[in-house]
């Protein structure tokens, strides 16, 4: 047997350029993926939230918002959750509305139903006065793994709940 021939550089190059747009390509095709969760158990075991939901869309991510690239630092981690309680909104509403939470600017997320994106997207890079806001009210809870408190508020509107946390 005879050893293999080297690879021509040219060839290597081209190859390992082929190959590192795929890589790139597919990465950013799957980030721009939705990836927002229906699974209300697993919003459950990540935050203390009252039990009796009928449906729960969620979402984590950070700000600055990863778009593909080299990923930088990240400023803030939110939650945002919009909620249907099974009978009503009692348990989200036990807040104060005397602040005003500062709202970053990827917070109106696709999925969300028009009135709470509406909402965020008017107020994003902004703080969301509570006391004007309607149906909002400061809303703590804390992350159960740790037991760390974290902040943030909740409105209600028609029924369903937008829960807007800070985890940090």
């Amino acid at each position: 047997m005879y050893p293999p021939k080297p690879a021509k550089p040219g060839r290597t190059a081209a190859r390992l350029f082929t190959a590192a747009v795929l890589c790139l390509s597919g990465c950013s095709a799957q980030d721009k993926k939705l990836k927002a969760s229906d699974d209300i158990k697993a919003l459950q075991r990540l935050v203390d939230i009252p039990a009796d939901l009928k449906s729960a869309r969620w979402e984590i991510f950070g700000t600055p918002e990863y778009d593909g690239g080299v990923p930088g630092h990240t400023d803030y981690m939110t939650l945002v959750a919009e909620i249907e309680p099974v009978t009503n909104a009692e348990g989200f509403t036990r807040g104060t509305n005397d602040k005003r939470i500062f709202i970053v600017p990827e917070a109106a997320r696709p999925w969300l139903s028009s009135q709470f994106r509406t909402m965020l997207e008017k107020k994003r890079n902004a703080n969301l006065d509570l006391a004007t806001a309607g149906g909002c009210q400061e809303y703590d809870t804390k992350i159960q793994k740790s037991g760390r408190k974290v902040s943030g508020f909740s409105c209600e509107k028609s029924g369903k709940v937008l829960l807007y946390l800070s985890l940090f």
